[in-house]
């Protein structure tokens, strides 16, 4: 894929910043998967995962050098607090986390507006409320380097909402090691 593609594909201007693009490439993710989890015709999945192929070559083409597979977001880019939700199912707390392709992203923000308004649309959708916790950033980038998540960061201006299908359990949770 040329890089002329690569922004034609995610609707870019030339000259696109790193963060313009990651942000363009999780709403398109994000609008993706949404049909996947909505998807009534099995014969319209490979279409779709064939967009998503296509994005992640988009991403590869105009973040060359960066580990996509690894987060979203370069850790230059972050603030250094950054805000989780945290999800609690009986005696079990776990992070919020979006599946993406093959990629398990923990979601957070910069932002605690945008937090909140994020933990009210998940709590719409029958889950329980999550709380909202900050964090080094660093703490959650080891975090997730140790455990083989993705992670992206909510863009303040961004309007993104939650997937429409979302999992109401904690299973596959992982506790760190003592």
């Amino acid at each position: 894929m040329t890089e002329t593609e690569a922004l034609a594909l995610l609707q870019l201007e030339p000259g696109a910043s790193p963060k313009q693009v990651r942000s363009r490439v999780f709403q398109a993710y994000q609008q993706v998967t949404a049909a996947l989890s909505q998807l009534d015709d099995e014969r319209q999945r490979p279409l779709l995962e064939a967009q998503l192929k296509r994005l992640n070559q988009a991403r590869d083409c105009l973040l060359s050098g960066e580990k996509p597979s690894q987060t979203l977001l370069n850790p230059q880019d972050f603030p250094a607090q950054i805000a989780v939700l945290l999800c609690r199912q009986g005696s079990q707390e776990g992070i919020y986390t979006q599946r993406i392709g093959n990629q398990d992203l923990v979601v957070c923000f910069d932002q605690e507006f945008a937090a909140r308004k994020y933990a009210q649309q998940l709590a719409k959708k029958g889950l329980p409320r999550p709380t909202l916790e900050w964090f080094d950033s660093r703490e959650i980038l080891e975090f997730c380097q140790g455990y083989g998540y993705g992670l992206t960061l909510i863009p303040s201006d961004a309007a993104v909402a939650p997937p429409e299908a979302v999992a109401d359990t904690l299973e596959g949770w992982r506790t760190p090691p003592s």
